[in-house]
């Protein structure tokens, strides 16, 4: 059984690896998105990114929410594993994918 100060440090280590996690693709995309963009339309195209970037992360909470509510603190990282483990398969399908049009175009 874990005792309360580890389970303190193991939320703040999944804190740490979920802002690592996060915050590096957001500063990309914004990096990306400058570099590709017609100057005179930069300042337009970072304003829907970050519009686009708030909705999503104002409407993230809300399943989450419904999850808490109908399976409790268990359902929320149940659900969070899923997810995870869901996008772990797209990118390795992803991957797969791209490795075998790589094939294709070599031979």
């Amino acid at each position: 059984m874990l005792r309360p100060t580890s389970l303190v440090v193991l939320g703040l280590i999944a804190s740490f690896g979920l802002g690592f996690s996060c915050n590096g693709p957001k500063a990309t995309c914004g990096i990306a998105l400058q570099e590709t963009a017609h100057p005179k339309a930069r300042g337009t195209a970072s304003g829907l990114l970050g519009l686009t970037g708030q909705l999503g992360a104002s409407l993230a909470g809300y399943p989450l929410v419904m999850l808490q509510k109908d399976f409790g603190w268990y359902g929320v990282f149940a659900g969070l594993a899923a997810s995870a483990a869901a996008a772990a398969l797209v990118f390795i399908a992803l991957a797969s994918i791209e490795r075998q049009r790589e094939k294709e175009k070599g031979n």
